[in-house]
C-alpha cells in the first residue's frame, strides 16, 4: 500500500529513514558486531524516488535521518534533506561526524538541515577512540568545530551512549558541549546485543536520560 494512500487516514509523529546501513566504523557497542549474514547497502535509485515522494506528503511533519549506518555516505542525503525541508518537514541527522568536512557541513545547513547529531561517547582521545573504532578523535573535534562556526540557525546536539566503562566521561561532557557551542545533549542507555553479566549493568544509575540542555548529575529519577 502506497503511503500516498495511507496520508488521509494515519498521521505519524516522526518518520525515521536510514539511506544507508554501510558505516565506516566499528564501535564497541553496535548491533552489527552480532549481525549474521546481513548485507549492508545504500538505498538505490528507486528507493531513494520513493523516499523523495514520501518527503512531499502530509503523512509527518518530522523526518528523522540515520539508523545502523552513517548516513553521509549516502550521496543523496542532502538532497532528502531538501526536498523534505522544502516540503515544511522539520529534519534532524545522527552522524558519527568521520565524514563532516567543512563541504559536507555547508551542504547540509544551505539544504535546511534543522538539527544534527553528533555519536560523542568519550570526551578524551582515549575514552572515544576505545569505543569509536576506526575514528580519530582529532579529526572529530575539527569536523565539530568547522560546523559549530558556520551552524547559523542549525541546531546542534550531542549523544551519549552510558555504559560501564565510560560513564566518568559525563564528569566532562558540558565542558565539551561548551566549546563546541553545542546546544542540546541526549544522554542513553545501551541496549545489549547480547547477554550482558550483571555486574557490567548500569541500568541501576538513575541519571535522567534524554533530551537536555547540560547534563546535572543531581538531576535524577527518583526510584520507587
Amino acid at each position: 500500500e502506497s503511503f500516498n494512500s495511507l496520508e488521509g487516514r494515519f498521521r505519524m509523529n516522526k518518520l525515521y529513514i536510514e539511506p544507508t546501513s554501510l558505516c565506516n566504523l566499528n564501535c564497541t557497542m553496535c548491533f552489527r558486531n552480532n549481525w549474521f549474514n546481513e548485507k549492508c547497502e545504500t538505498m538505490d535509485s528507486q528507493t531513494i524516488n520513493n523516499v523523495l515522494e514520501i518527503l512531499k506528503t502530509d503523512i509527518c511533519r518530522n523526518i528523522f535521518f540515520g539508523g545502523m549506518g552513517e548516513p553521509l555516505i549516502c550521496k543523496d542525503i542532502y538532497n532528502m534533506i531538501f526536498e523534505a525541508k522544502n516540503s515544511g518537514k522539520k529534519t534532524e541527522l545522527i552522524t558519527n561526524a568521520t565524514l563532516l568536512d567543512m563541504s559536507a557541513s555547508t551542504m547540509l545547513i544551505e539544504n535546511g538541515l534543522d538539527t544534527l547529531w553528533v555519536s560523542m561517547d568519550g570526551f578524551s582521545k582515549e575514552s572515544y577512540e576505545n569505543i569509536r573504532k576506526g575514528s580519530i578523535f582529532e579529526k572529530i573535534t575539527k569536523n565539530l568545530e568547522g560546523f559549530s562556526k558556520i551552524k547559523g540557525q542549525t541546531k546542534l546536539g550531542i549523544t551519549f551512549v552510558m555504559t560501564k566503562e565510560n560513564i566518568s566521561e559525563l564528569d566532562n561532557i558540558n565542558d565539551f558541549c561548551d566549546k563546541y557551542n553545542v546546544d542540546f545533549i541526549n544522554l542513553s542507555h545501551v541496549v545489549p546485543s547480547t547477554a550482558m553479566p550483571a555486574e557490567n549493568s548500569i541500568y541501576d544509575l538513575s541519571y535522567r536520560i534524554g533530551k537536555m540542555r547540560r547534563f546535572d548529575k543531581n538531576e535524577v529519577f527518583q526510584k520507587e
